[in-house]
């Protein structure tokens, strides 16, 4: 695998920066095994293949897979825009506290998608043009 993916980066800058945006090891992983059985077929290595492999993953321009969005949609949808609980938001996805905590969170931290706050999650205006949504406004008490 080491192999394999430092010869696609000297090869195409742009294979560099796609996989250096994919949040998860599993879509790292599979984008790799996708990657090189094309090679063999195609015997060669060019951006429209990485595009290929993308989209058969799902992952998209910013490197979010479909959990990722997932997330994001859902604290915006059902909790608008949070602030969240992770363990709500994970019941929410039905995905693990500690998964969403060590491999999709970091790399949500990392690109501007969401923060952290002491009350929970929260998304970022970021995600909301990521989505093609606009935030909500503010609504006020009864009194």
């Amino acid at each position: 695998d080491r192999v394999l993916v430092k010869s696609l980066k000297s090869y195409s800058p742009s294979f560099n920066f796609i996989f250096g945006n994919i949040s998860t090891p599993c879509s790292k992983g599979k984008l790799l095994l996708l990657i090189a059985r094309l090679i063999r077929i195609f015997f060669c290595v060019e951006i429209k293949i990485t595009e290929f492999a993308l989209s058969a993953l799902n992952v998209d321009k910013n490197g979010l897979d479909e959990m990722d969005n997932k997330i994001l949609t859902t604290i915006i949808d059902k909790f608008k825009g949070g602030p969240v609980g992770i363990t709500t938001l994970a019941t929410a996805v039905s995905e693990n506290g500690e998964t969403i905590e060590e491999v999709y969170e970091p790399f949500l931290i990392q690109q501007g998608f969401i923060i952290r706050t002491p009350r929970g999650r929260q998304v970022t205006e970021l995600a909301y043009k990521h989505l093609g949504r606009e935030k909500g406004g503010i609504q006020g008490g009864l009194f």
